[in-house]
């Protein structure tokens, strides 16, 4: 166990130093050549209902600029919650911090996700993540940027039929 929290201590680490620039949302603190952006300075947001099913909070690291091509968010799901199916043009990277999660592909296929795994969304695939019904999930989100448009293309909400569905038939590497 101590080799897994010491490979996510130093993969978050490494996260935060390769994509951490100069580019978070609220003003930067001024400190010998560099900018430190202080934890907490940033409200926090409620996911927007146009994106999500059930409560989810969303905390902005970081946005995508000149100097830094990934927009940078910690979102946090409560038990039950998740996105709407979706994609992203350019990727995304899902470093999982909290609780126990899900993540699904339009194949059908669905993963259970926990602290340290590390999930890459692959341009243009359709899909979706969220905690599992009976655990909150957080997860450090790293959307890359296209030259030309959103971020991410938004599609229809997982049902809840479909999401018990995909809950029941999750893949969990623990329990096989």
């Amino acid at each position: 166990m101590q080799g897994k929290n010491l490979r996510f201590a130093l993969l978050c680490g490494a996260l935060f130093a390769a994509f951490v620039q100069t580019s978070w949302a609220a003003d930067p603190v001024p400190a010998a050549g560099h900018e430190i952006r202080r934890a907490g300075d940033t409200p926090s947001a409620k996911g927007s209902d146009k994106w999500f099913v059930g409560n989810v909070r969303q905390d902005s690291i970081a946005k995508a600029d000149q100097h830094n091509q990934n927009g940078i968010t910690v979102v946090t799901f409560e038990p039950g919650a998740r996105t709407f199916w979706h994609l992203h043009p350019a990727g995304q990277r899902l470093l999982v911090t909290f609780g126990k999660g899900l993540v699904g592909t339009a194949d059908g296929k669905v993963d259970v996700v926990r602290p340290g795994d590390y999930v890459w969304c692959p341009p243009g695939v359709r899909h979706w993540h969220g905690a599992t019904p009976d655990t909150a999930m957080s997860h450090i989100a790293l959307t890359n940027t296209p030259a030309n448009g959103p971020s991410t293309e938004w599609f229809e909400a997982l049902t809840d039929e479909e999401y018990a569905r995909f809950a029941a038939s999750a893949v969990d590497p623990l329990k096989k």
